[in-house]
């Protein structure tokens, strides 16, 4: 996984242990809305204010340095 600021649909498969791409898409899409509606993307920092987890680990874990919770 190439390192980035952004949050991709399979990033977010991942942390949520999802194997369904559409599904994942539609929460990455309200996720984006209701941060901003229109926004095209969605960075790594934004998911974890909206989802009140901790920055640091959600970025060690999208980088292999954690194992899933």
């Amino acid at each position: 996984m190439k390192a980035s600021i952004f949050l991709s649909v399979k990033d977010l498969m991942l942390l949520n242990g999802s194997d369904n791409y559409n599904s994942t898409s539609k929460s990455h899409r309200a996720i984006r809305d209701s941060i901003c509606s229109g926004k095209q993307k969605l960075t790594i920092k934004e998911y974890c204010t909206y989802e009140k987890l901790d920055f640091k680990d959600i970025w060690k874990f999208l980088r292999g340095g954690l194992p899933p919770y």
